[in-house]
């Protein structure tokens, strides 16, 4: 299944997106990174595909987020690292290409 149906139900719970192990595929819908309280992003396990949107850092609360186990790839995004609450970032076991920054954490 796409992702859009998961974008709905974020409206009750801003602060938490998990859809872990749902197998949605295609892109991450630019609209979850348009929510600007969300805490917590859990879209591990499934098939998502293409880059990490530079949206990304439209979620400045954002403290973990997880999207191992996908297929995104393209660069990592050196704006990830501007996100001033992130605590936990997971993009292992997809097709990323680039370098972690070592100073952030």
């Amino acid at each position: 299944p796409h992702c859009t149906s998961l974008v709905p139900q974020l409206v009750d719970h801003p602060a938490v997106a998990a859809a872990a192990t749902v197998q949605f595929n295609g892109s991450i819908p630019v609209a979850i990174y348009e929510l600007p309280v969300l805490e917590y992003l859990n879209l591990a396990n499934n098939k998502f595909s293409g880059q990490i949107r530079r949206h990304i850092t439209l979620t400045t609360y954002l403290k973990e987020l997880n999207l191992e186990h996908n297929q995104l790839t393209g660069p990592i995004d050196p704006t990830l690292w501007l996100l001033p609450h992130l605590r936990l970032l997971d993009l292992s076991h997809n097709k990323l290409t680039g370098t972690i920054d070592m100073s952030i954490g």
